[in-house]
């Protein structure tokens, strides 16, 4: 990112408040929801760091248990279609509680899969971290094979 920054509870409130109504999702077969989440527009976060290439970008949201989701950044762009997916602080009007200060949440996202608790880091990179692992291996193999046949 250009600018980076750092969030608390008591910054995020600051930022321009989107609030989702009605936002349910699956944990298992058990429902959760509907609830009304209030946080900052995912966008808004990234357009404020001064974000490049959307095209070429992704977003790597991580929790503070190491859970992590990708995200391309066109995906989120409100401009190609993107949702209004939030960095929620508050859920029916209280905190999030055991879900930590902020979490990422995606209306319409039905099995929760993409949600981010305990938030601990945003960070866009220009290649998924999976993609980039697998390139090596398969980089590692072929220097393997090359050797063998040598």
């Amino acid at each position: 990112m250009a600018s980076p920054a750092t969030y608390d509870l008591a910054g995020l409130p600051a930022l321009p408040a989107t609030t989702d109504t009605g936002v349910v999702f699956f944990a298992g077969s058990t429902q959760n929801g509907p609830h009304a989440y209030t946080g900052v527009a995912l966008w808004t976060l990234l357009a404020g760091a001064g974000i490049g290439d959307i095209l070429d970008s992704y977003l790597l949201a991580t929790g503070s248990d190491g859970y992590q989701v990708l995200f391309s950044l066109a995906e989120l762009d409100p401009a190609l279609g993107g949702r209004s997916d939030l960095v929620a602080y508050q859920v029916d009007g209280a905190s999030l509680g055991s879900n930590g200060f902020s979490r990422t949440v995606l209306p319409g996202d039905l099995r929760g899969g993409r949600y981010v608790s305990n938030l601990a880091l945003l960070k866009v990179v220009d290649e998924p971290p999976v993609l980039a692992t697998i390139g090596l291996l398969f980089a590692a193999m072929l220097a393997t094979r090359r050797r063998r046949s040598s």
